[in-house]
């Protein structure tokens, strides 16, 4: 049901335009988009913050034994993953 937040991490990874660039955690992902687009300014702040709201997600969706993603956040993830992939698709063509 979350395959979009690991599409977003897979966007995020090719964001960051260092061709080799590995990361062993999802939150090393964040970080990097942190630093190198939301800090620099060349991602809003939102996208940061849709980014880190889908981490949190993911991380109920798939450990969360004591709470459940609601149906309406769900909903609401894929539209906020595809306004990510939007943005990161925009970015990287005005890039080249």
């Amino acid at each position: 049901m979350f395959s979009k937040k690991g599409s977003c991490c897979e966007a995020s990874r090719r964001s960051t335009g260092q061709p080799g660039t590995i990361f062993n955690s999802h939150t090393g992902v964040l970080r990097a988009i942190s630093l190198h687009f939301v800090k620099t300014g060349r991602l809003e702040q939102r996208y940061g913050r849709d980014l880190n709201w889908l981490a949190e997600l993911r991380q109920i969706a798939d450990y969360g034994e004591l709470r459940n993603v609601a149906k309406t956040d769900a909903e609401q993830a894929f539209e906020t993953a595809e306004r990510f992939f939007r943005q990161v698709w925009q970015l990287l063509n005005t890039d080249r």
